[in-house]
């Protein structure tokens, strides 16, 4: 089902495999590992109006909480009145169901290469991996980056790591995939405290209980994220590709966020008491 995703995500990896395969090795780790790399580079630059609109989406969303909470206050006994002016103030400036197309976007695309990356093993060789026939996915599966086959894991049994990799050392797994699990949660935890402290930024006296409680538990929420992905690299058989992928898009999609957030704050600033 999900192959409907991964096919175009696909077709596009194996155009920058190709053209990386002009000036190094096609099937060596480097034009492999490289091809993951530019792959993310190149669907993150593909999204990044989509990731620009939801930004602004969310600015105005938060531009409007002062105005709904004046309209709660106006028909606080009257929750019909109230219904029916925030529906008029969000028909009128609220962002609508078009707010919501940036992330339905974004969705499919990465839910394809996730799917993609994960699909690139000796298991799944035989049926190919979208439009990678089984030859190239055996390539990918056994070309090697500082050493370690792109299809190992830190969980990966023995006896088939000595199949892709005659004589490797699992610790010679983990001394790779490490340093990358490693900065993969580095950046879900820098990204989710940007995002703990947007929300903060948003906090208003008069907020519903509701909106006060989620806030309160998103300090701790701010460490699910980091320490997800290290127990799933640690603890899964998750793919040394799977993990490049997780650390080059955690940090591309933490420093966006960053940059395009300043950039949103010197365009619109920040409304008082928004």
């Amino acid at each position: 089902m999900l192959d409907v995703f991964s096919y175009p995500v696909s077709a596009l990896m194996k155009l920058l495999h190709d053209l990386l395969g002009l000036v190094v090795d096609p099937g060596s780790g480097t034009a492999w590992a490289g091809a993951v790399v530019l792959l993310v580079v190149c669907v993150r630059l593909l999204l990044l109006r989509p990731a620009w609109q939801q930004l602004e989406t969310g600015r105005r969303a938060a531009a409007l909480r002062p105005r709904s909470a004046a309209l709660r206050e106006q028909h606080a006994e009257d929750p019909v009145a109230h219904r029916e002016a925030v529906r008029r103030l969000q028909a009128a400036e609220g962002p609508g169901l078009a707010g919501c197309l940036p992330l339905l976007l974004q969705l499919p695309v990465f839910v394809g290469l996730y799917h993609l990356l994960a699909g690139f093993t000796l298991a799944g060789a035989a049926a190919g991996n979208g439009v990678f026939g089984p030859d190239e996915v055996r390539a990918f599966a056994s070309a090697t980056l500082a050493g370690v086959p792109l299809s190992a894991a830190v969980r990966t049994p023995a006896a088939t790591l000595a199949q892709v990799a005659p004589g490797l050392d699992p610790g010679a797994v983990l001394a790779v995939v490490g340093p990358l699990l490693l900065v993969a949660a580095a950046a879900a935890l820098l990204g989710a405290r940007h995002a703990r402290r947007q929300q903060a930024a948003q906090a208003r006296p008069d907020d519903d209980p509701v909106t006060v409680a989620l806030r309160s538990t998103g300090g701790a929420m701010v460490w699910f994220a980091p320490l997800s992905v290290l127990a799933g690299g640690l603890l899964l058989p998750v793919p040394l590709a799977l993990v490049l992928y997780w650390a080059v898009n955690g940090t591309w999609s933490t420093a966006q966020t960053w940059v395009l957030t300043r950039r949103l704050e010197r365009r619109t600033p920040r409304a008082a008491g928004a």
